[in-house]
């Protein structure tokens, strides 16, 4: 059975060297084929105060979700929700792939840790293969250069928003797949 890949990326409050000390602000990620998405703005854990200055001026004005519906179309979530309702409806995104997830990100320990958070003592879904792996795996230094400015064409002609959980994980899968 064939591995599907998934990009994943994520918006926080802050860098800082304790990842306990950042709080999750929005979850984002893409198939490799670019039909399934999933996205989700937290509604509770962190406040403004809690963010630096860069993610007050460049991220939070990005949060445009609305509220949870009731009927959900899980080729395509976006909404806000708690941290219950995100391992629910990400729990059930993941099941909708048939064979076993590989997660890909920019950041792996800080979508690990996030992951990690969400899931608590949950079991993660049984399709989703442990851990999270690079996007550009063993890259040299001039491959991450190249990526990096690829990415910064993608986001330019596609009109995607940076500092956006969703838009960073459809880049990255356009950047990798072209």
């Amino acid at each position: 059975m064939r591995t599907i890949i998934i990009y994943l990326d994520t918006e926080y409050t802050a860098f800082k060297s304790n990842l306990n000390d950042i709080q999750l602000i929005s979850i984002g990620l893409v198939d490799e084929t670019g039909t399934k998405t999933f996205y989700a703005e937290l509604t509770e854990g962190y406040t403004q105060s809690d963010c630096c200055q860069y993610v007050i001026e460049e991220v939070l004005p990005l949060l445009d979700a609305s509220e949870l519906s009731v009927e959900l179309d899980y080729s395509a979530i976006y909404a806000r929700m708690t941290f219950e309702q995100i391992r629910e409806h990400l729990s059930t995104w993941f099941k909708q792939f048939d064979g076993p997830i590989a997660l890909r990100s920019e950041r792996p320990d800080f979508k690990l840790h996030f992951l990690n958070r969400i899931f608590n003592e949950h079991l993660w879904p049984e399709n989703v293969l442990p851990g999270i792996t690079h996007c550009i795996p063993m890259a040299s230094p001039m491959q991450l250069l190249i990526y990096y400015r690829r990415a910064e064409d993608i986001f330019d002609e596609q009109k995607l928003r940076r500092d956006h959980a969703l838009d960073n994980a459809k880049v990255m899968r356009l950047t990798i797949i072209g």
